[in-house]
């Protein structure tokens, strides 16, 4: 009769500095069990002069993905101990570990590992940090799912790099252009069949509201699907190029190529990010909020606030995240927080739009 596996049960994080990286042990064999454990850094050391050693603990790359369903019937074993993940997660390591047994761990920081998602007052801490998380990661990577051979992975990645690359931005017309992503797919493909891009554009990870802040925020972005990759600047620039309408085309087709297009701007005011991203999903209603504020340019942590003039002057949010109260709460004092930076108009705007 086999033995149960213990739990693996959080340790505190020290200070509201303080973040859990994984390691991810390598495996030579695909199938072989997860295993990881769990290093708590401190990010105020993150860019200090150390040795090369010492730089490599530091050191981690960031993952922007889909949780998938809810069902958390795979198991990670950290530190001996069995932590319950989701099939897409379960996927995602196995394919972003490495494979010799002498190199080092890969560093992950991964949401629904490194935050004690059982936790709101950590939650809440960490999720106001994500944005830093992103920024101060050596890379982001992202993960768009698994991939087949029907799905013709290798296929679309170098169409939208072919896209991206010889696209004539000043004199294609929306016929010229729709007749040339016609013609490149054929000639890539061999089929004219265009369904592989649509069904690719559908992923699930495009409609996803918490990866605008990871992806904006981040440096060195490398594209995963299944095991096939891509730089993010060609995937970007290729989706960029598809218009908005398209034989085929539905909704969830131009809403991914419009997210796609918005990250090309960088970070913008609170109420502008949230008019510009609404059409993008997540699971709880509180984080339509918290899920953009990261890339708010006129956000401040009440905790942050040095100079409460100069902030209300120049017309700075002051909002906390908290998971503590309902979504109503959450949204009311949202714009409570607008109304006093001076942001009157923007909620009448938004009121106007969207009801």
């Amino acid at each position: 009769m086999s033995k149960k596996i213990p739990q693996y049960t959080y340790r505190p994080l020290e200070t509201p500095a303080s973040v859990r990286v994984l390691d991810l042990h390598p495996a030579p064999a695909f199938s072989d069990p997860l295993e990881a454990s769990l290093v708590h850094v401190d990010r105020n050391q993150r860019f200090l002069p150390v040795s090369n050693e010492a730089s490599s603990v530091r050191s981690y790359d960031a993952v922007s993905y889909c949780w998938g369903n809810f069902d958390s019937s795979c198991v990670l074993l950290l530190e001996g101990h069995a932590h319950c993940i989701t099939p897409n997660v379960d996927a995602m390591l196995r394919q972003l570990r490495r494979d010799s047994p002498k190199t080092r761990p890969r560093r992950l920081w991964i949401d629904a590992i490194c935050l004690n998602q059982h936790d709101a007052e950590e939650k809440a801490t960490q999720v106001q940090l994500m944005g830093d998380i992103f920024r101060q990661a050596d890379k982001v990577r992202i993960w768009l799912g698994t991939a087949s051979d029907a799905d013709s992975i290798p296929r679309i990645f170098a169409f939208w790099k072919g896209l991206a690359a010889t696209i004539d931005h000043t004199s294609t017309s929306s016929e010229q252009k729709g007749l040339y992503l016609s013609a490149l797919w054929s000639s890539i493909s061999g089929d004219a069949d265009f369904q592989p891009i649509l069904d690719f554009l559908a992923r699930p990870w495009f409609r996803r509201r918490w990866i605008l802040q990871e992806v904006s925020l981040g440096h060195h972005i490398k594209v995963h699907c299944g095991a096939h990759s891509i730089p993010w600047a060609w995937l970007q620039e290729g989706i960029c190029e598809m218009p908005l309408q398209y034989p085929g085309f539905e909704k969830k087709h131009a809403e991914a190529v419009q997210s796609v297009r918005g990250l090309r701007q960088g970070r913008a005011e609170y109420l502008e990010t949230l008019r510009l991203f609404h059409t993008t999903e997540c699971s709880e209603p509180r984080d339509r909020l918290f899920a953009l504020y990261g890339m708010a340019s006129d956000i401040d942590s009440p905790d942050e606030i040095s100079d409460d003039a100069f902030r209300l002057h120049a017309g700075f949010i002051s909002y906390k995240v908290t998971y503590a109260g309902t979504w109503v709460e959450a949204y009311k004092s949202f714009a409570q927080a607008c109304i006093t930076a001076g942001k009157i108009d923007g909620i009448f705007d938004h009121l106007a739009s969207f009801g």
